[in-house]
């Protein structure tokens, strides 16, 4: 769970696994930029994630060593989920290319992305290059689109984003 925060994602995950396989467990490990969130995971809800990292996702390959989990764990992960995260990240072409890294032939990089600033977007932050990190990897063969679904409603609930749109993507490792 790429930027977990409080385990939002993480809990929803847990859930819908007991509800299909209670026999089995699934193993989650999140990553987030902020140590507060994950001592709040550690302290209130310990049983949703297996491993907590600090990482900042704008520098998967950081100064200070790996930000994301190191080559250890290379290819070991079934799938990588990132939700409501992207907005601030610049170097997509380096994140995609991580979480490849990290994914198993045949897991799923699962992730959401404001429709604004896709690629720059209307009123976005300028071009990124969301997009070309996306279709360099399919160009290569590392990954393949499994679904894109477009326009939905961000967090249709709250006010402060009435009117604003979120797409969704799942993306195979080859």
């Amino acid at each position: 769970d790429a930027g977990c925060g409080t385990g939002i994602s993480g809990e929803a995950l847990q859930k819908a696994f007991r509800e299909s396989m209670p026999q089995s467990a699934l193993r989650l490990f999140g990553l987030d930029c902020s140590a507060d969130s994950l001592k709040f995971l550690t302290e209130r809800k310990p049983d949703i994630y297996s491993n907590l990292a600090v990482a900042n996702l704008d520098e998967p390959q950081s100064s200070e060593g790996l930000a994301l989990p190191s080559p250890s764990y290379d290819g070991r992960f079934d799938a990588v989920i990132c939700v409501g995260v992207l907005t601030y990240v610049t170097d997509f072409a380096a994140l995609f290319g991580d979480w490849c890294r990290l994914l198993r032939s045949g897991g799923l990089a699962v992730f959401t992305h404001r429709v604004p600033y896709w690629d720059g977007g209307e009123g976005g932050l300028g071009v990124r290059g969301e997009q070309k990190a996306a279709d360099e990897l399919v160009k290569k063969g590392v990954w393949k689109v499994v679904e894109r679904i477009q326009n939905e409603d961000y967090l249709p609930k709250n006010p402060d984003y009435e009117g604003e749109k979120i797409d969704y993507f799942v993306f195979q490792k080859l």
